[in-house]
């Protein structure tokens, strides 16, 4: 199949998509039925329910929709997510990935949209004439696992009401697809070649011939600004609506109990594989220092072999107040309004989803003994990785 000036480009026939299990097919709260600690992952992990108080309490300070189907660790490292992700765990896992593909891995809230943008223009725009420049973040670098983050209730009723732009691109690319059996993975694999792809996933939950197949772009951020902009996004969502406050979203991020963690174990198995030759570990601190210098590594590491006049012209139009009037743009709001999908309370006082895209917020924001609690985690599970806290 191929669509003119988009991102999709010609697919072979997928294999037939059969329909799960009613009790599978079903986006409601009783999505998960069986017993968790039966199920077992083609990664090997094991799923544990999080249940009772604790349950109890995650949902008390997230109200909005986005566990309401309950939340898992997945064992050995208790990695934390939504029961959602053990619909698309196999999937993900079984990724079909290819030597030109680049995956742009992080934590959440770690440069991951600013970097995503500086390899897509990177590797396709350089000259900065590419039409598809003006297509959505999301549809050019699809985020691979993003159908396990609690988001059913929000693809029933925008599907629904024919209103989510990614259920109707995946509809053009294969009819026959059920967006029910998840949108961001089928339009990963069908996005043009060669593929940009974004994912919060740990190395471990990745195709286990990731690192032997193709490269990753891995980008780490100092703990004290990821959980000021964690927190953010957390409030800002819809979804999310975190209702409690700094102290008790350190203490989750700290005691690894909420999406995503442990940051600790995310961050240290990509270091350690640092030297990989398919491996480039970026500091988002360093990519604010220096772009030009960064952007050098990443054009080496890519074999791009872009001159210093593209490699310019790739800092310029990735710059964060061009990537803020582009997103504004691209979903017809003028620059400021909030989106339905946000807290609009949240979004008018302290910012959108793009919000400062600086380092060094956490200085602003954390008292003297915050700083230090998050220290001590630190010291704990880190004691020897040289994070960057100023530039």
């Amino acid at each position: 199949v191929v669509l003119t000036r988009n991102v999709i480009g010609r697919i072979t026939t997928p294999p037939p998509l059969l329909p799960p299990p009613p009790h599978i097919r079903q986006l409601s709260s009783d999505i998960l039925p069986w017993n968790m600690s039966s199920k077992k992952l083609s990664s090997g992990h094991t799923v544990e329910a999080v249940e009772g108080e604790e349950l109890e309490e995650l949902k008390r300070l997230f109200p909005g929709q986005m566990i309401k189907n309950g939340l898992i660790r997945l064992q050995p490292n208790g990695w934390f997510f939504q029961s959602d992700y053990i619909k698309f765990g196999d999937k993900l896992y079984n990724f079909k990935l290819y030597p030109t593909d680049v995956i742009l891995m992080t934590y959440p809230k770690c440069g991951t949209t600013w970097t995503q943008e500086l390899i897509w223009t990177l590797r396709n725009n350089p000259d900065l004439n590419n039409p598809l420049a003006d297509k959505p973040f999301e549809e050019r670098v699809p985020f691979l696992e993003a159908d396990s983050l609690g988001h059913s209730h929000l693809l029933d009723t925008m599907a629904s009401e024919g209103t989510n732009p990614q259920v109707e691109l995946l509809s053009q690319v294969n009819p026959e697809a059920d967006w029910r059996d998840g949108v961001n993975w089928q339009l990963a694999e069908a996005v043009q070649h060669p593929r940009t792809i974004k994912t919060h996933l740990p190395l471990e939950l990745m195709p286990k011939d990731l690192l032997n197949t193709t490269k990753v772009v891995y980008v780490c951020r100092n703990p004290r600004d990821c959980i000021i902009s964690w927190l953010h996004h957390n409030r800002l969502m819809k979804g999310m609506s975190f209702a409690g406050t700094l102290d008790q979203f350190i203490d989750l991020f700290l005691k690894e109990k909420w999406i995503y963690a442990p940051y600790s174990t995310h961050i240290n198995t990509a270091w350690k594989l640092r030297d990989n030759p398919n491996l480039l570990f970026l500091f988002y601190e360093d990519l604010k220092a220096d772009i030009l210098g960064q952007l050098k590594k990443l054009n080496n590491f890519l074999g791009t072999n872009r001159t210093e006049e593209q490699l310019k012209n790739v800092a310029s139009h990735s710059s964060f107040p061009e990537m803020r009037k582009r997103s504004y743009e691209s979903k017809g709001l003028k620059v400021g309004q909030a989106s339905d999908r946000y807290n609009k309370e949240v979004h008018d006082k302290d910012g959108g989803f793009f919000r400062k895209g600086e380092t060094g917020d956490w200085k602003e924001k954390l008292t003297p003994a915050q700083i230090a609690t998050i220290d001590r985690y630190v010291q704990e599970k880190l004691p020897d990785f040289p994070f960057k806290y100023s530039v």
